[in-house]
């Protein structure tokens, strides 16, 4: 796969989450804070917990993570355009995993496990 949870994992291990965000719906809403917390998780089980207070995210994942390196590498190729991958993981049947906004930027939406 492109990248799942066992990436996300062997990640955190290797130190490349450090800073990661997380984003909760529900703190948008009532707070106005897109971002709930910082987080920079290590092993699977802080990976784990982390995303008990909402859907993680981390920009710029295709420094950090080969096979995204390649895809952005391709993608930019194809376009002819400025390329930046981020990854969200998001806990299976969460209904929302961040709250309604918009990009500056276009924005291209991959999922890669999951419905």
């Amino acid at each position: 796969p492109l990248f799942n949870f066992a990436h996300a994992i062997a990640g955190a291990q290797a130190g490349l989450l450090e800073k990661a965000n997380v984003a909760n719906a529900q703190d948008a809403i009532e707070h106005g804070k897109w971002v709930s917390h910082v987080v920079s998780p290590t092993t699977a089980d802080e990976l784990l917990q982390s995303l008990e207070r909402g859907t993680i995210f981390f920009n710029g994942a295709g420094l950090n993570f080969p096979n995204l390196a390649h895809l952005a590498q391709h993608t930019q190729t194809l376009l002819g355009l400025p390329v930046n991958v981020n990854v969200y993981l998001t806990q299976p049947k969460q209904q929302v995993s961040v709250s309604p906004h918009t990009d500056a930027q276009n924005v291209l939406v991959i999922q890669c496990q999951g419905r």
